[in-house]
């Protein structure tokens, strides 16, 4: 749940989330059966099968979560080619009408732009290329000198507008932006989920281990009660065999 919170932390990441929900899910599920197990545990797993249930269960969750680390290494690997472009129109149109990245831009630097922090879809998407050589102004207002257009970035400087509304969104600046801020986050997620992923494995395996010595040890102890509460067999009188 916490990996699926950092991942909506930025307005930028709600547009791709393809991520969230599946994982603020699985940590919920996983608590909740967690939680079934805590108390099991108290009931010393009594009767056995729920003692099977939960790890079954939970050996489950641990092969959801296994797989979807593998998964985002394997996308964040690739860069999100075989996914984005289908989807690019969407997302950018999400960017525009439900992100303030770029008006905050205007708010938070007025005149010292130089060494400004911004992320790597602010970047791309709220301002020209360098390589355009426009003349700054301010974040998001450039002038266009059409005699400087850089070879390399020629199609985003003729794709660059002044309109608040469009500025750079339309550029494949904006799009290798969004991917490279995308990959960093879902790369420091990804780590953060194989560690949790280490650390559940090894609790599961103890876990499994304590619950079957407590439900066989509490299984022989009722045996016991039992053979201690048995009527004893009375010796039989001369009369009675008789």
């Amino acid at each position: 749940m916490v990996a699926g919170k950092a991942l909506i932390k930025e307005p930028e990441y709600t547009c791709v989330d393809i991520l969230q929900l599946p994982l603020m899910s699985l940590g919920f599920s996983m608590t909740f059966v967690a939680a079934l197990g805590f108390i099991g545990d108290v009931e010393c797993w009594r009767p056995t099968w729920r003692l099977i249930l939960y790890l079954l269960t939970m050996f489950i969750l641990l092969l959801v979560l296994a797989a979807m680390v593998v998964l985002i290494y394997f996308i964040t690997n690739n860069d999100f080619h075989g996914w984005l472009p289908y989807n690019w129109d969407s997302i950018r149109a999400c960017l525009l009408n439900s992100t303030h990245m770029c008006s905050e831009l205007n708010h938070t630097y007025h005149d010292f732009f130089i060494n400004a922090r911004l992320t790597s879809v602010q970047y791309g998407c709220c301002m020209p290329p360098a390589e355009c050589g426009f003349t700054y102004v301010n974040p998001t207002y450039w002038l266009i000198n059409p005699n400087k257009t850089g070879s390399a970035a020629s199609k985003d400087c003729l794709q660059w507008s002044n309109d608040q509304s469009q500025l750079c969104f339309h550029c494949d600046s904006c799009k290798a932006g969004l991917l490279d801020d995308l990959t960093k986050e879902w790369r420091r997620v990804d780590l953060a989920l194989f560690i949790i992923l280490v650390v559940l494995i090894c609790l599961y395996v103890v876990g499994f281990c304590c619950a079957f010595r407590k439900s066989k040890a509490s299984d022989e102890e009722d045996k016991k009660k039992m053979k201690v509460h048995l009527p004893k067999s009375q010796p039989q009188t001369k009369d009675q065999e008789k």
